[in-house]
C-alpha cells in the first residue's frame, strides 16, 4: 500500500473470562499482527478484569458476566473502525492480512453486511460441518453466502451493524449469530463465508463424564464424533446444563456451572 493511501479502519472486539491463559495470548497476538488495515481493539473482561493484555490495548472490566452478545455490544460501543470484528479468544488469525482480505470482500460488494473466514482445526485443518454456516455445505472451501454466522470470528459492516441494533443482548450465549444475520437480511443485506483464515481452538472441550465427544445416544453425531463433538458448559434457570454441538440438545446434569445462574427468558 502506498504511502499516503486511506487504510480501511476496522474495530476490534474480544471478550475475555481470564479462563484461556495460552489461548489468548496467542489470539491477540494474530489480531494485532495484521496489516494493512488501521485497527482499533478492545478487551472486554466479561465478569472481570482482563488480564494478559497486550501493551496499548484498551480494556473494559465489567462487574458480572452479562453474556456474550450483551459483551460484544459493549465492546462495539468502545472501539471506532467502519468495520467491526468480533473475535473468539481462542481463536487465531494465521495470516497478516485476513482482515485486510475480509474488508475487500466488502469493497467488491455493497449489500455485504458480514463476511468470516472458513473455520479450521488447528491440527487437522479440518472444517466441521457445524462451522459451515449455509446449506449445501459438503465442500466447505466453497466460498459464497451464508444466511446465518459462526459468531466467534466474522467482519460486519458498522453501518448495517448499528441499522440492525447490534446483537440481541438478551440472549445471553448461543444462537446470537441466528438472529442478528437474520436482522441484517431484513434490512436488505446478506452475508458470505470464505477461505481458510481462522484456526478456532475449541475442538476438544471435556463433558461431566471427563470424556470428550458427542453425548450417548446422540442422534446427530457420525461415526467420527468422539473426536468431533463437543460439549459446552453453563447453566441455565439456576441449574448446571451441557449442550450437546451435535444434536443441539440440553442435558442438566451435576456439574460446576461456568456462566451465572438464572439466565432470564431460558425455558427449562
Amino acid at each position: 500500500m502506498s504511502a499516503g493511501t486511506i487504510r480501511p479502519t476496522v474495530a476490534a472486539v474480544v471478550l475475555t473470562m481470564n479462563d484461556r491463559p495460552e489461548e489468548f495470548p496467542r489470539a491477540m497476538a494474530s489480531l494485532l499482527a495484521q496489516e494493512g488495515i488501521e485497527l482499533d481493539v478492545v478487551v472486554v473482561g466479561n465478569g472481570c478484569v482482563p488480564e494478559q493484555v497486550p501493551a496499548g490495548v484498551r480494556t473494559v472490566g465489567l462487574p458480572e458476566n452479562v453474556g456474550i452478545p450483551e459483551g460484544r455490544n459493549i465492546g462495539a460501543d468502545r472501539v471506532k473502525g467502519d468495520y467491526l470484528f468480533f473475535f473468539d479468544n481462542d481463536a487465531h488469525l494465521p495470516d497478516t492480512d485476513t482482515l485486510a482480505r475480509l474488508v475487500a470482500e466488502f469493497a467488491r460488494d455493497p449489500r455485504l453486511a458480514y463476511a468470516q473466514p472458513r473455520l479450521c482445526d488447528p491440527e487437522t485443518s479440518v472444517t466441521l460441518r457445524r462451522w459451515v454456516p449455509r446449506l449445501r455445505a459438503s465442500d466447505p472451501a466453497r466460498p459464497g453466502i451464508v444466511t446465518v454466522m459462526a459468531e466467534g470470528v466474522v467482519m460486519v459492516r458498522r453501518d448495517a451493524y448499528d441499522r440492525a441494533g447490534g446483537w440481541p443482548g438478551h440472549f445471553f450465549l448461543f444462537h446470537e449469530g441466528v438472529e442478528l444475520a437474520w436482522r441484517l437480511w431484513d434490512l436488505g443485506c446478506h452475508g458470505r463465508a470464505g477461505r481458510p483464515s481462522s484456526e478456532p481452538c475449541r475442538l476438544r472441550t471435556i463433558d461431566a463424564s471427563g470424556a470428550v465427544g458427542g453425548h450417548e445416544g446422540c442422534v446427530a453425531a457420525p461415526p467420527w464424533a468422539p473426536s468431533t463433538f463437543c460439549h459446552h458448559r453453563g447453566s441455565l434457570a439456576g441449574e448446571p446444563w451441557i449442550t450437546c454441538h451435535g444434536c443441539g440438545s440440553i442435558s442438566f446434569v451435576a456439574v460446576a456451572a461456568s456462566v451465572p445462574p438464572g439466565v432470564p427468558g431460558v425455558p427449562r
